[in-house]
Order: C-alpha cells, then structure tokens, then sequence
C-alpha cells in the first residue's frame, strides 16, 4: 500500500473518529433531559425533585468548560489520540456509574452528591471532546473551514436525536411502570455501551 493510500486511510479514521466523539457528546449529555423528572424523585427528597432533576443537567453545563481547557491541553501536549482517549473513557465510565447508584432511598443525602458529583465529572470529559477533537478534525480535513466546522457541529444535535429516540424505544416496549423501576438503569447505561465504539475506533489511530 503506497504512502497517500496510507495517509487517506488515517485521514477518515481520524475524522470519522472525533466525528462520532461529537456524536457521543450530544448523546450522553442530554442523555438524562428525558428521565430528569425521575431523577428528581429518586436521588433527592421530596420538596428538592424538581429543582434535584434540573441539576443533574446543570450540573453537566458547569464541567464542560473545564473540560474543555484541560483536555485541550492534554491534546497539544500528549496528542490528540491521547486526548480523546480519555474523553470517551471518561464519560462513558460516569454513565456506567449513574446507571448503577443507589437512590435516595437507600443511602439518603449520598444519593443526590453522587448524582451530582458524576454527573458534573461527565461534563468535564464530554467538555474535553470540543478541543481534541475539533482541532484533529480541522486539522486533517480537506474541505473550507468554515465547511469543516459547521460539519463538527452537526454531530451534537445527531446524538440528541438519537437519545431521545432510544428513550421513546424504551419507553414503548418496557412501559413506564418497568423503566421508572429499572429500566432507565439499562437506558442510562447505553450511553457507556454506545461510547466503547468510539473507544475502539479511537484506540486504533
């Protein structure tokens, strides 16, 4: 296989590879919107549900710029690869976390600073995912940069459509009884199975 064969080869795993990071981004940290009702009811008291479900979101938005600046370091200074790595790591192990806590019912006040606590360290890893991974896109891309960029940022909103169309699968073929008892456990795990694709893809650049 001659060298511009091998470079094209790298090219499109490179970008399909941060491509579907960004993907996976969208996926995981809208992945609770759906279930942020149940969560308010199962990880925080009664009179804070509400508000107890908004922050699981809130949460996630505050890791992001964190995110954001460390593992754009961590890609300039070790390599995107390496970067990326981490990210997906990272946040597909907090959603594996999340699916598996315990309630407020059985740990109390532990429940909703779990919650919390894991909810804002994925939002640190999926905050990660715009600094490698824009930059390795444009770096390798072909295409006009403003082309390229508006690319990138098509993947966030594929993967909330994919999140919320795997919550109304679940929804459908389990019911609400089942998913509010057990269900949005496995629902929440998906986002740590979905992500072992992009760990594959990643660890072969």
């Amino acid at each position: 296989m001659d060298s511009t064969n091998i470079l094209e080869k790298m090219r499109t795993r490179a970008m399909f590879s941060a491509y579907l990071g960004w993907i996976m981004d969208g996926y995981d940290a809208l992945l609770v919107t759906p279930i942020m009702p149940l969560l308010g009811k199962l990880f925080f008291p009664g009179p804070f549900s509400l508000l107890g479900g908004l922050s699981t979101l809130v949460a996630t938005l505050v890791g992001r710029p964190l995110g954001s600046v460390a593992m754009g370091y961590v890609g300039d200074r070790f390599g995107r690869r390496i970067g990326l790595l981490t990210t997906v790591l990272g946040y597909s192990l907090s959603a594996l976390i999340i699916a598996l806590l315990p309630t407020y019912a059985t740990i109390g006040a532990l429940a909703p600073l779990a919650l919390l606590t894991f909810r804002f360290l994925q939002g640190i890893f999926l905050g990660g995912e715009w600094g490698p991974g824009t930059a390795m896109i444009m770096e390798w891309s072909r295409w006009r940069k403003e082309v390229t960029s508006a690319f990138v940022q098509s993947g966030y909103p594929i993967g909330v459509v994919i999140a919320t169309i795997v919550n109304v699968l679940f929804l459908t073929y389990m019911g609400p009884t089942s998913f509010n008892a057990y269900g949005w456990r496995i629902y929440m795990g998906t986002g740590a199975i979905v992500a072992v694709l992009a760990f594959i893809v990643r660890s072969s650049l």
